[in-house]
């Protein structure tokens, strides 16, 4: 008779999908720190450069030690503030579907562990991960372009009014859309997540059936 073949474990993500953002807390700290000091370094390099080019005394003039930076344990503060900005924004503003905010919310914190707040405005990234958050799950609102929606049996399409929605956010539409880029590439294009709404529809749909 054949060998009783060993049972697989199969792993709960995808190695390439959510498995990629399972990290320790010393990683998250270190990962944290490392964006922090880039920024700083930015900073630095842009006030050199700005020395190098003006001519006689001139106020743009610092040296390192003259330089005013938010510390890391104050960047942490603001990027924790401007969470709970996100969380206020989708739950009494725009109403999002619960799958649609767990989403924008892990859009913004793994942004931030590439940047640092003085890298963009904050609440240009919190409006920038909802409005991505929006798109990725197909979440129709009041910023929907009713005229570009296709609804048919083997296609659901939807165009988002991306001036509609930066005019919302009171930012202009040309830095939505640039930040939209960078996110994306600051996720690494896994759009995504693995978050327990949609296992939890699925669910409640089964269980809907089967009574």
């Amino acid at each position: 008779a054949d060998a009783p073949q060993e049972s697989q474990t199969l792993p709960i993500f995808g190695a390439d999908a959510d498995g990629a953002w399972l990290f320790t807390e010393e990683k998250l700290a270190c990962m944290r720190a490392s964006a922090h000091a880039c920024a700083q370094e930015s900073i630095l390099r842009f006030v050199r450069s700005s020395e190098d080019d003006s001519v006689g005394p001139s106020p743009v003039k610092k040296t390192k030690l003259d330089i005013d930076m938010i510390t890391l344990a104050e960047d942490l503060i603001l990027q924790d503030y401007y969470l709970q900005f996100l969380l206020k924004t989708s739950n009494s503003t725009l109403k999002l579907a619960e799958n649609v905010e767990a989403t924008a919310v892990a859009f913004y914190k793994r942004f931030f562990l590439s940047y640092s707040i003085m890298d963009y405005h904050p609440k240009e990234v919190v409006l920038t991960a909802m409005w991505l958050a929006c798109k990725v799950e197909h979440f129709p609102h009041r910023f929907l372009n009713q005229e570009k929606v296709i609804l048919e049996p083997n296609r659901r399409e939807f165009k988002y009014d991306s001036r509609a929605f930066a005019d919302f956010g009171k930012v202009p539409l040309d830095t939505l859309l640039r930040l939209e880029h960078v996110m994306l590439a600051a996720v690494k294009f896994h759009l995504m997540i693995a978050h327990p709404y949609r296992a939890l529809r699925g669910f409640l749909d089964e269980w809907g059936r089967a009574g």
